[in-house]
Protein backbone atom coordinates (compact mmCIF):
# COMPACT_ATOMS: atom_id res chain seq x y z
CA UNK A 1 0.00 0.00 0.00
CA UNK A 2 1.31 3.73 -1.16
CA UNK A 3 0.42 4.63 3.04
CA UNK A 4 3.10 2.13 4.29
CA UNK A 5 5.04 2.74 1.67
CA UNK A 6 5.70 6.50 2.20
CA UNK A 7 5.62 6.03 6.08
CA UNK A 8 8.93 4.11 5.32
CA UNK A 9 10.08 6.53 3.17
CA UNK A 10 9.24 9.42 5.75
CA UNK A 11 10.88 7.80 8.68
CA UNK A 12 14.30 6.80 7.05
CA UNK A 13 14.22 10.51 5.26
CA UNK A 14 12.27 13.18 8.29
CA UNK A 15 13.54 16.07 5.54
CA UNK A 16 12.44 14.47 2.50
CA UNK A 17 9.83 17.70 1.44
CA UNK A 18 8.51 15.03 -1.37
CA UNK A 19 8.08 12.71 0.76
CA UNK A 20 6.10 14.10 3.53
CA UNK A 21 3.78 15.88 0.77
CA UNK A 22 3.15 12.39 -0.41
CA UNK A 23 2.44 10.93 2.96
CA UNK A 24 0.26 14.23 3.63
CA UNK A 25 -1.93 13.39 0.49
CA UNK A 26 -2.09 9.49 1.57
CA UNK A 27 -3.85 10.20 4.77
CA UNK A 28 -6.26 12.58 3.18
CA UNK A 29 -7.06 10.39 0.75
CA UNK A 30 -7.22 7.76 3.16
CA UNK A 31 -10.61 5.59 2.65
CA UNK A 32 -11.63 5.94 6.27
CA UNK A 33 -14.06 3.81 7.81
CA UNK A 34 -16.01 6.67 10.40
CA UNK A 35 -16.47 10.50 10.76
CA UNK A 36 -13.82 10.02 13.74
CA UNK A 37 -11.06 8.59 11.39
CA UNK A 38 -11.46 10.50 8.79
CA UNK A 39 -11.07 13.94 11.26
CA UNK A 40 -7.86 12.51 12.35
CA UNK A 41 -6.78 11.62 9.16
CA UNK A 42 -6.96 14.69 8.16
CA UNK A 43 -5.31 16.32 11.05
CA UNK A 44 -2.06 14.01 10.56
CA UNK A 45 -2.42 14.85 6.88
CA UNK A 46 -2.52 18.95 7.52
CA UNK A 47 0.64 18.29 9.66
CA UNK A 48 2.76 16.33 7.51
CA UNK A 49 1.95 19.29 4.90
CA UNK A 50 3.03 21.79 7.14
CA UNK A 51 5.77 19.98 7.92
CA UNK A 52 6.96 19.34 4.06
CA UNK A 53 6.05 23.26 3.40
CA UNK A 54 8.57 24.12 6.15
CA UNK A 55 11.65 22.50 4.38
CA UNK A 56 10.39 22.95 0.77
CA UNK A 57 7.27 25.74 0.50
CA UNK A 58 7.30 24.80 -3.22
CA UNK A 59 6.08 21.03 -2.35
CA UNK A 60 3.36 20.55 -4.58
CA UNK A 61 1.25 17.77 -2.96
CA UNK A 62 1.73 19.43 0.60
CA UNK A 63 0.36 22.69 -1.08
CA UNK A 64 -2.58 20.81 -2.80
CA UNK A 65 -3.68 19.18 0.69
CA UNK A 66 -2.79 22.11 3.11
CA UNK A 67 -5.38 24.22 0.49
CA UNK A 68 -7.68 21.53 1.44
CA UNK A 69 -7.59 21.50 4.70
CA UNK A 70 -7.82 25.16 5.58
CA UNK A 71 -10.55 27.42 7.57
CA UNK A 72 -11.33 30.06 5.26
CA UNK A 73 -10.43 31.42 2.21
CA UNK A 74 -6.70 33.60 3.13
CA UNK A 75 -5.90 29.72 4.84
CA UNK A 76 -6.55 27.76 1.38
CA UNK A 77 -6.50 29.51 -1.57
CA UNK A 78 -3.32 30.51 -1.67
CA UNK A 79 -1.85 27.18 -1.42
CA UNK A 80 -3.88 25.88 -3.98
CA UNK A 81 -3.19 28.62 -6.79
CA UNK A 82 0.73 28.52 -5.71
CA UNK A 83 0.37 24.79 -6.41
CA UNK A 84 -1.35 25.28 -10.10
CA UNK A 85 0.93 27.88 -10.98
CA UNK A 86 4.03 25.29 -9.97
CA UNK A 87 2.51 22.23 -11.80
CA UNK A 88 -0.45 24.51 -14.80
CA UNK A 89 -0.54 20.42 -15.80
CA UNK A 90 -1.46 19.03 -12.58
CA UNK A 91 -5.13 18.28 -13.13
CA UNK A 92 -5.42 17.43 -9.54
CA UNK A 93 -4.57 20.47 -8.38
CA UNK A 94 -6.76 22.48 -10.56
CA UNK A 95 -9.64 20.20 -8.87
CA UNK A 96 -9.33 20.92 -6.01
CA UNK A 97 -8.93 23.99 -6.34
CA UNK A 98 -12.48 23.82 -8.22
CA UNK A 99 -13.52 22.94 -5.11
CA UNK A 100 -12.42 24.85 -2.41
CA UNK A 101 -13.23 28.01 -5.14
CA UNK A 102 -16.96 27.18 -4.91
CA UNK A 103 -16.79 27.06 -1.21
CA UNK A 104 -15.86 30.15 -0.90
CA UNK A 105 -18.06 31.66 -3.73
CA UNK A 106 -17.68 34.98 -2.32
CA UNK A 107 -14.35 35.07 -3.09
CA UNK A 108 -15.04 36.28 -6.95
CA UNK A 109 -13.37 33.66 -8.39
CA UNK A 110 -14.31 32.49 -11.88
CA UNK A 111 -16.14 29.19 -11.33
CA UNK A 112 -15.45 27.76 -14.84
CA UNK A 113 -11.47 28.21 -14.69
CA UNK A 114 -11.16 25.04 -13.13
CA UNK A 115 -13.24 22.42 -15.18
CA UNK A 116 -11.88 24.02 -18.58
CA UNK A 117 -8.34 23.89 -17.61
CA UNK A 118 -9.17 20.13 -16.59
CA UNK A 119 -10.67 19.30 -19.64
CA UNK A 120 -8.40 20.52 -21.75
CA UNK A 121 -5.46 19.05 -19.69
CA UNK A 122 -6.86 15.33 -19.27
CA UNK A 123 -10.16 14.98 -20.76
CA UNK A 124 -10.62 11.29 -19.69
CA UNK A 125 -10.02 12.15 -15.83
CA UNK A 126 -12.75 10.87 -14.11
CA UNK A 127 -12.67 13.22 -11.64
CA UNK A 128 -13.08 16.28 -14.54
CA UNK A 129 -16.03 14.62 -15.60
CA UNK A 130 -18.31 17.08 -13.46
CA UNK A 131 -16.97 19.80 -15.57
CA UNK A 132 -20.32 19.99 -17.37
CA UNK A 133 -22.69 19.97 -14.63
CA UNK A 134 -20.88 23.17 -13.34
CA UNK A 135 -20.77 24.94 -16.64
CA UNK A 136 -25.04 24.22 -16.96
CA UNK A 137 -25.23 25.52 -13.23
CA UNK A 138 -23.81 29.08 -14.38
CA UNK A 139 -25.79 29.23 -17.53
CA UNK A 140 -23.69 28.03 -19.64
CA UNK A 141 -25.18 24.90 -21.89
CA UNK A 142 -23.70 24.97 -25.20
CA UNK A 143 -19.84 25.02 -22.99
CA UNK A 144 -21.15 22.27 -20.65
CA UNK A 145 -21.92 20.58 -24.30
CA UNK A 146 -18.45 21.10 -25.69
CA UNK A 147 -17.13 19.68 -22.39
CA UNK A 148 -18.71 16.48 -23.12
CA UNK A 149 -17.69 16.32 -27.03
CA UNK A 150 -14.25 16.97 -26.28
CA UNK A 151 -14.03 14.23 -23.50
CA UNK A 152 -16.00 11.62 -26.52
CA UNK A 153 -13.74 12.76 -29.15
CA UNK A 154 -10.86 11.62 -26.96
CA UNK A 155 -12.63 8.77 -25.53
CA UNK A 156 -10.61 5.48 -25.90
CA UNK A 157 -12.53 2.94 -23.98
CA UNK A 158 -16.14 1.94 -24.45
CA UNK A 159 -17.01 2.86 -20.96
CA UNK A 160 -15.64 6.35 -21.64
CA UNK A 161 -17.70 6.45 -24.83
CA UNK A 162 -21.02 5.44 -23.11
CA UNK A 163 -20.79 7.84 -19.73
CA UNK A 164 -20.06 10.90 -22.12
CA UNK A 165 -23.12 10.10 -24.31
CA UNK A 166 -24.98 9.48 -21.32
CA UNK A 167 -23.82 12.80 -19.56
CA UNK A 168 -24.77 14.63 -23.13
CA UNK A 169 -28.34 12.94 -22.44
CA UNK A 170 -28.40 14.36 -19.14
CA UNK A 171 -28.11 17.70 -20.17
CA UNK A 172 -31.35 17.19 -22.29
CA UNK A 173 -33.11 15.81 -19.76
CA UNK A 174 -33.17 12.42 -21.27
CA UNK A 175 -32.85 10.83 -18.09
CA UNK A 176 -33.68 7.43 -19.10
CA UNK A 177 -31.18 7.34 -21.88
CA UNK A 178 -28.83 8.60 -19.55
CA UNK A 179 -29.69 5.60 -16.85
CA UNK A 180 -29.75 3.15 -19.92
CA UNK A 181 -26.28 4.05 -20.93
CA UNK A 182 -25.14 4.07 -17.73
CA UNK A 183 -26.15 0.35 -16.95
CA UNK A 184 -24.62 -0.74 -20.31
CA UNK A 185 -21.65 0.79 -18.74
CA UNK A 186 -21.67 -1.00 -15.81
CA UNK A 187 -19.81 -4.03 -16.50
CA UNK A 188 -16.52 -2.16 -17.74
CA UNK A 189 -16.27 0.77 -16.17
CA UNK A 190 -13.67 1.38 -13.88
CA UNK A 191 -14.30 2.33 -10.14
CA UNK A 192 -13.20 5.73 -10.58
CA UNK A 193 -15.70 6.14 -13.93
CA UNK A 194 -18.26 4.85 -11.35
CA UNK A 195 -17.73 7.16 -8.94
CA UNK A 196 -17.19 10.77 -11.04
CA UNK A 197 -19.50 9.59 -14.22
CA UNK A 198 -22.16 7.92 -12.05
CA UNK A 199 -22.76 8.29 -8.46
CA UNK A 200 -23.36 11.85 -7.89
CA UNK A 201 -25.72 11.96 -11.40
CA UNK A 202 -27.79 8.83 -9.51
CA UNK A 203 -27.89 10.55 -6.55
CA UNK A 204 -29.99 13.96 -8.62
CA UNK A 205 -32.10 11.38 -10.23
CA UNK A 206 -32.96 9.20 -6.94
CA UNK A 207 -34.29 12.58 -5.25
CA UNK A 208 -36.14 14.42 -8.63
CA UNK A 209 -37.35 10.96 -9.97
CA UNK A 210 -38.03 9.44 -6.43
CA UNK A 211 -37.13 6.22 -7.59
CA UNK A 212 -36.73 3.22 -5.34
CA UNK A 213 -32.70 2.70 -4.15
CA UNK A 214 -32.53 -0.38 -5.75
CA UNK A 215 -32.48 1.34 -9.16
CA UNK A 216 -29.92 4.14 -7.93
CA UNK A 217 -27.32 1.09 -6.30
CA UNK A 218 -27.05 3.57 -2.25
CA UNK A 219 -25.89 6.41 -4.03
CA UNK A 220 -26.32 7.95 -0.79
CA UNK A 221 -25.43 4.83 1.20
CA UNK A 222 -22.54 7.22 3.21
CA UNK A 223 -25.08 9.97 3.84
CA UNK A 224 -27.58 8.43 5.89
CA UNK A 225 -29.16 5.21 6.81
CA UNK A 226 -30.24 3.67 3.54
CA UNK A 227 -34.24 3.09 5.43
CA UNK A 228 -34.09 6.73 6.12
CA UNK A 229 -32.83 7.69 2.46
CA UNK A 230 -35.45 5.71 1.34
CA UNK A 231 -37.75 7.51 2.87
CA UNK A 232 -36.96 10.88 2.03
CA UNK A 233 -36.58 9.90 -1.21
CA UNK A 234 -40.25 9.01 -1.40
CA UNK A 235 -41.59 12.55 0.64
CA UNK A 236 -42.06 10.54 3.54
CA UNK A 237 -41.16 11.88 7.10
CA UNK A 238 -39.82 9.28 9.94
CA UNK A 239 -41.94 9.23 12.62
CA UNK A 240 -40.86 11.52 15.95
CA UNK A 241 -39.78 8.10 17.93
CA UNK A 242 -37.41 7.36 14.84
CA UNK A 243 -36.38 10.74 14.30
CA UNK A 244 -35.82 10.86 18.64
CA UNK A 245 -33.37 7.80 18.25
CA UNK A 246 -29.44 8.13 18.27
CA UNK A 247 -28.92 6.35 14.97
CA UNK A 248 -31.00 8.73 13.33
CA UNK A 249 -29.96 12.40 14.08
CA UNK A 250 -27.52 11.64 16.82
CA UNK A 251 -26.56 13.86 20.06
CA UNK A 252 -26.48 17.28 17.66
CA UNK A 253 -29.08 17.12 15.07
CA UNK A 254 -27.86 20.25 13.55
CA UNK A 255 -24.50 18.38 12.66
CA UNK A 256 -26.45 16.00 10.13
CA UNK A 257 -27.30 19.14 7.49
CA UNK A 258 -28.50 16.29 4.45
CA UNK A 259 -31.24 14.90 6.83
CA UNK A 260 -32.05 18.52 8.12
CA UNK A 261 -32.39 20.26 4.56
CA UNK A 262 -34.73 17.26 2.79
CA UNK A 263 -36.62 17.08 5.97
CA UNK A 264 -37.43 21.04 6.36
CA UNK A 265 -40.19 20.92 3.87
CA UNK A 266 -41.41 17.48 5.02
CA UNK A 267 -41.62 19.09 8.72
CA UNK A 268 -44.08 21.77 7.30
CA UNK A 269 -46.28 19.53 4.30
CA UNK A 270 -46.54 17.03 7.51
CA UNK A 271 -47.93 19.25 9.82
CA UNK A 272 -45.14 18.65 12.39
CA UNK A 273 -43.70 22.68 12.12
CA UNK A 274 -43.33 22.08 16.20
CA UNK A 275 -40.71 19.07 16.14
CA UNK A 276 -39.01 21.49 14.00
CA UNK A 277 -38.90 24.08 16.21
CA UNK A 278 -38.21 21.54 19.23
CA UNK A 279 -34.59 20.58 17.43
CA UNK A 280 -34.54 24.31 17.23
CA UNK A 281 -35.73 25.48 20.51
CA UNK A 282 -33.46 22.37 22.34
CA UNK A 283 -30.19 24.35 20.29
CA UNK A 284 -30.59 27.74 20.39
CA UNK A 285 -31.88 30.49 22.90
CA UNK A 286 -32.80 33.00 20.41
CA UNK A 287 -31.90 34.18 16.98
CA UNK A 288 -28.52 35.66 17.83
CA UNK A 289 -27.11 32.28 18.76
CA UNK A 290 -28.40 30.89 15.53
CA UNK A 291 -26.65 33.26 13.76
CA UNK A 292 -23.63 32.38 15.50
CA UNK A 293 -24.09 28.91 15.09
CA UNK A 294 -24.56 29.69 11.54
CA UNK A 295 -21.06 31.54 11.25
CA UNK A 296 -19.16 29.07 13.17
CA UNK A 297 -20.05 26.18 10.49
CA UNK A 298 -18.33 28.80 7.83
CA UNK A 299 -21.14 27.82 5.34
CA UNK A 300 -23.63 30.99 6.67
CA UNK A 301 -25.09 31.71 3.77
CA UNK A 302 -25.85 28.84 2.47
CA UNK A 303 -27.56 27.63 6.16
CA UNK A 304 -29.46 31.11 6.18
CA UNK A 305 -30.26 30.95 2.92
CA UNK A 306 -31.41 27.59 2.39
CA UNK A 307 -32.46 26.45 5.93
CA UNK A 308 -33.96 29.92 7.61
CA UNK A 309 -37.04 29.89 4.83
CA UNK A 310 -38.43 27.25 6.28
CA UNK A 311 -37.71 28.28 9.77
CA UNK A 312 -39.88 31.21 9.44
CA UNK A 313 -42.87 29.73 7.88
CA UNK A 314 -42.76 26.87 10.95
CA UNK A 315 -42.30 30.41 13.11
CA UNK A 316 -45.16 31.60 11.66
CA UNK A 317 -47.85 28.77 11.65
CA UNK A 318 -46.63 28.48 15.60
CA UNK A 319 -47.61 32.46 15.92
CA UNK A 320 -44.01 33.03 16.69
CA UNK A 321 -43.97 36.27 14.57
CA UNK A 322 -41.57 38.68 15.72
CA UNK A 323 -38.75 35.89 15.93
CA UNK A 324 -39.78 35.07 12.21
CA UNK A 325 -39.68 38.79 11.02
CA UNK A 326 -35.72 38.60 12.49
CA UNK A 327 -34.99 35.27 11.08
CA UNK A 328 -36.43 36.60 7.74
CA UNK A 329 -34.44 39.55 7.74
CA UNK A 330 -31.43 37.82 8.46
CA UNK A 331 -32.83 35.82 5.16
CA UNK A 332 -33.07 39.38 3.53
CA UNK A 333 -29.96 40.13 4.27
CA UNK A 334 -27.87 37.31 3.15
CA UNK A 335 -29.97 37.39 -0.41
CA UNK A 336 -28.26 40.83 -0.92
CA UNK A 337 -25.51 39.52 -0.43
CA UNK A 338 -25.66 36.47 -2.69
CA UNK A 339 -26.88 38.97 -5.00
CA UNK A 340 -23.95 41.56 -4.79
CA UNK A 341 -21.73 38.28 -6.03
CA UNK A 342 -23.38 39.60 -9.82
CA UNK A 343 -22.88 35.50 -11.01
CA UNK A 344 -24.66 34.07 -13.34
CA UNK A 345 -25.12 30.84 -10.97
CA UNK A 346 -28.12 28.97 -10.68
CA UNK A 347 -27.47 28.78 -6.67
CA UNK A 348 -28.18 32.45 -6.61
CA UNK A 349 -31.37 32.27 -8.67
CA UNK A 350 -32.70 29.43 -6.43
CA UNK A 351 -31.87 31.54 -3.30
CA UNK A 352 -33.37 34.83 -4.22
CA UNK A 353 -36.06 32.04 -5.54
CA UNK A 354 -36.65 31.56 -2.06
CA UNK A 355 -36.87 34.58 -0.18
CA UNK A 356 -39.45 35.81 -2.46
CA UNK A 357 -41.70 33.10 -2.04
CA UNK A 358 -41.40 33.52 1.45
CA UNK A 359 -41.42 37.14 1.53
CA UNK A 360 -44.72 36.92 -0.69
CA UNK A 361 -43.49 38.57 -3.95
CA UNK A 362 -45.19 36.62 -6.17
CA UNK A 363 -44.28 38.76 -9.25
CA UNK A 364 -40.42 38.41 -8.40
CA UNK A 365 -40.92 34.44 -7.85
CA UNK A 366 -42.16 33.84 -11.46
CA UNK A 367 -39.57 35.63 -12.57
CA UNK A 368 -37.27 33.61 -10.98
CA UNK A 369 -38.88 30.55 -12.05
CA UNK A 370 -38.60 31.20 -15.92
CA UNK A 371 -34.94 31.68 -15.31
CA UNK A 372 -34.45 28.17 -14.43
CA UNK A 373 -34.43 26.17 -17.51
CA UNK A 374 -31.44 28.16 -18.97
CA UNK A 375 -29.39 26.60 -16.45
CA UNK A 376 -30.61 22.65 -17.10
CA UNK A 377 -32.79 22.51 -14.57
CA UNK A 378 -34.15 20.33 -12.75
CA UNK A 379 -31.89 17.76 -14.89
CA UNK A 380 -28.22 19.14 -14.37
CA UNK A 381 -26.24 19.54 -10.86
CA UNK A 382 -25.76 17.82 -7.68
CA UNK A 383 -26.11 20.00 -4.55
CA UNK A 384 -27.56 23.02 -5.34
CA UNK A 385 -30.86 22.28 -7.69
CA UNK A 386 -34.36 22.39 -5.25
CA UNK A 387 -36.93 20.32 -6.59
CA UNK A 388 -39.66 21.44 -4.29
CA UNK A 389 -41.29 23.46 -6.95
CA UNK A 390 -42.18 20.22 -8.73
CA UNK A 391 -43.41 18.82 -5.29
CA UNK A 392 -45.80 19.54 -2.38
CA UNK A 393 -42.87 21.80 -0.97
CA UNK A 394 -44.60 24.76 1.35
CA UNK A 395 -42.60 27.34 0.67
CA UNK A 396 -44.06 27.42 -2.77
CA UNK A 397 -47.42 26.99 -1.62
CA UNK A 398 -48.35 30.84 -3.11
CA UNK A 399 -46.78 30.71 -6.48
CA UNK A 400 -46.97 27.00 -7.99
CA UNK A 401 -50.10 27.74 -9.40
CA UNK A 402 -49.50 31.37 -10.88
CA UNK A 403 -50.49 30.73 -14.94
CA UNK A 404 -46.87 31.62 -15.74
CA UNK A 405 -44.84 29.38 -13.51
CA UNK A 406 -47.16 26.55 -14.65
CA UNK A 407 -46.05 27.39 -17.85
CA UNK A 408 -42.88 26.53 -16.92
CA UNK A 409 -43.19 23.39 -14.50
CA UNK A 410 -46.24 21.35 -16.61
CA UNK A 411 -43.90 20.34 -19.56
CA UNK A 412 -41.12 19.37 -16.78
CA UNK A 413 -43.33 17.50 -14.45
CA UNK A 414 -44.94 15.79 -17.69
CA UNK A 415 -40.98 15.01 -18.42
CA UNK A 416 -40.08 13.64 -15.46
CA UNK A 417 -43.02 11.57 -15.18
CA UNK A 418 -42.40 10.48 -18.42
CA UNK A 419 -38.46 9.64 -17.55
CA UNK A 420 -39.40 7.87 -14.11
CA UNK A 421 -41.84 5.22 -16.05
CA UNK A 422 -39.35 4.35 -18.48
CA UNK A 423 -36.81 3.84 -15.97
CA UNK A 424 -39.26 1.57 -13.93
CA UNK A 425 -39.78 -0.45 -17.10
CA UNK A 426 -36.05 -0.97 -17.98
CA UNK A 427 -35.48 -2.47 -14.35
CA UNK A 428 -32.44 -3.45 -12.28
CA UNK A 429 -30.56 -6.03 -14.59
Amino acid sequence: MAHDLLEQVVARNPDFAEGLGGLAKAHYLYPASSVEERYERWRMAKEFAEQALEIDPDTVDALKVRGQLGEGPSDTLPYLHRAVALDPGDSEAWYWLGIVQRRFQFERANPLESPIRIIAIDPLWPAGWGGSSVAAEYGDLELARKMERDILAAAITPSQKLLADARLARLDGDLSEFYALTRRAAAIMTPAEHRYGVTQQYRMMEVLLALPPAFMEGSYQNRLPPEIMAMLVTRELPGRAALQSEAMLGSDPWANGDFLMMAAPLYLSNGRHDELLALYDASFANHAEWIAFAQMTGFRHEIISDFVPYLVLAMRRAGRDAEARQHLASLRQSTSEWEELDKDWIGITLRRLKFAAVSGDREEAAALVRRLPQYGWPYVGIEQLDFGLLRDDPLYDDIRDMPEVRTVLDPIRARVARERERILQTGTG
